[in-house]
């Protein structure tokens, strides 16, 4: 599950970066308000029927399942309707009128999601995950096949428009090919009143996750239109960049947690550990994972920047290592949000993404007083700091969770990250060539000395 979900992601990045070198940074921009749209009606209707089916007792029966489709294709035709009809509108708030009937076909990528067979997610209550990672990684490896000659053949922002409906093509006709069952919908109020009791705080989250994760693209999307701004879609490239090398490794990690950490926190009789062991072994991987990758992106992350998406974004570069910062902090908060959804404690993450979603005002003032992009980044590492705090304090509080420990973690990690910062300014004044390999060296030995204090508890997950 864990390679897959790491070549998934990296198919996307490696998609990211061929579009971003054969269109210009304004088009990439334009590709990235349709990711940014079609995330928020998604998640605007996402009841979370998915998740259900593994923390549910009864997720494993047929008509549960069934119930759960139907509101997956209630949702797709839905979010399709408001695509068709507003797409002119969307295109407006952006800035970017010709591209109204790009995000008119944006209607398809819904629709076709609402039909999408989720036995692959039924059978992971039983640890398979191997349906699941099947289907999004061969999807994935099509879409990354066809990102060359369909880039080359628009050469503008219709090439990820295109990829995006060839990706929903795969994953839907994937999900059914590997489906243990037959597929079916099944109209019962009750579970229908389940699905929507256990899903109304997660979809309230998920608007608060798009303001967090989206929430500052957008405001500089439309910030021409709204607030008169100097800001374009080439600072939205240039931020898109940056957001792209820092967030798809930290999104590894997430949908990790998310896919192999559920279960194990949901049910930990059936690996044999009690849940609090699961819980603190889990934690200190996760802040192992996060250390690494912050160590990697502040030495290199710069110079990695350009080398993969040319000197044309070299102004996104010093950008980061702050969002290196930012994204690590997100991934230690996942954990926590898994502890409180293995309870079934649906609010714990909604509260917590209020809080954090407050940062969208300082994105707000950075772009109405034409403020450097890096204040952006700025206030949100402040927001995930005191959002990872405030979660760790509702799952000590509801959860019965101590949370000494989680601080100390969260103390370690902020070690390595001054350590990392004082390393790349001691290196800063020296040969481009000689810092980089220096650099690299560093970083080795670094990660060698944290593995190697870690080697117990790795060698426990690893067993399990």
């Amino acid at each position: 599950m864990a390679v897959a979900t790491s070549a998934g992601q990296i198919c996307s990045f490696v998609r990211n970066i061929v579009i971003a070198r054969l269109v210009t940074p304004a088009d990439f921009g334009v590709a990235a308000t349709f990711v940014m749209a079609v995330t928020f009606l998604e998640m605007l209707s996402d009841l979370s029927p998915d998740r259900l089916l593994i923390q549910a007792k009864e997720g494993d029966e047929p008509r549960f399942q069934g119930a759960a489709q139907l509101l997956q294709i209630f949702r797709g035709v839905s979010c399709a309707l408001v695509f068709f009809v507003w797409g002119g509108w969307i295109a407006s708030l952006f800035s970017v009128p010709e591209a109204a009937d790009s995000f008119r076909v944006l209607a398809i990528i819904p629709l076709l999601n609402g039909f999408v067979h989720l036995d692959f997610q039924r059978v992971k209550r039983d640890f398979n995950f191997r349906h699941f990672a099947l289907v999004e990684l061969i999807a994935l490896v099509i879409m990354l096949a066809f990102s060359w000659p369909v880039a080359r053949y628009f050469s503008d922002y219709r090439a990820m428009l295109v990829l995006l409906i060839l990706k929903s093509v795969c994953f839907l006709i994937g999900s059914h090919i590997c489906a243990a069952r037959k597929y079916c919908l099944v109209y019962d109020k009750k579970l229908i009143k389940r699905f929507y009791d256990f899903g109304w705080p997660l979809l309230i989250n998920g608007l608060l996750l798009f303001v967090i994760v989206q929430g500052d693209r957008f405001i500089l999307a439309s910030a021409k239109r709204l607030f008169s701004s100097s800001y374009d879609m080439a600072d939205v490239g240039y931020f898109s960049v940056a957001l792209s090398l820092t967030m798809i490794p930290a999104n590894i990690a997430i949908r990790i947690i998310n896919s192999f950490f559920l279960p194990i926190l949901s049910h930990p009789g059936k690996i044999g550990v009690s849940f609090e062991r699961s819980v603190h072994v889990l934690n200190d991987i996760m802040v192992l994972t996060v250390c690494g990758l912050s160590c990697f992106l502040i030495l290199l992350g710069d110079t990695l920047l350009l080398v993969l998406y040319g000197e044309q974004y070299h102004s996104a570069s010093y950008l980061v290592r702050w969002m290196a910062i930012m994204w690590s902090m997100r991934c230690i908060r996942s954990l926590q949000v898994s502890i409180a959804m293995s309870k079934g404690k649906t609010r714990i993450p909604m509260y917590s993404n209020m809080l954090r979603s407050l940062a969208v005002f300082g994105s707000f003032a950075v772009v109405f007083f034409s403020l450097p992009l890096l204040y952006i980044v700025y206030f949100g590492i402040f927001a995930e700091l005191i959002t990872n705090v405030f979660i760790v304090y509702l799952n000590y509080k509801i959860v019965c969770i101590r949370f000494v420990y989680f601080i100390k973690s969260i103390f370690n990690y902020f070690v390595v990250v001054i350590v990392s910062f004082c390393i790349n300014w001691l290196f800063s004044f020296y040969n481009i060539g000689n810092v980089i390999f220096t650099k690299v060296v560093i970083f080795l030995f670094f990660i060698f000395i944290l593995l190697y204090m870690n080697k117990i508890k790795l060698l426990l997950v690893i067993k399990r």
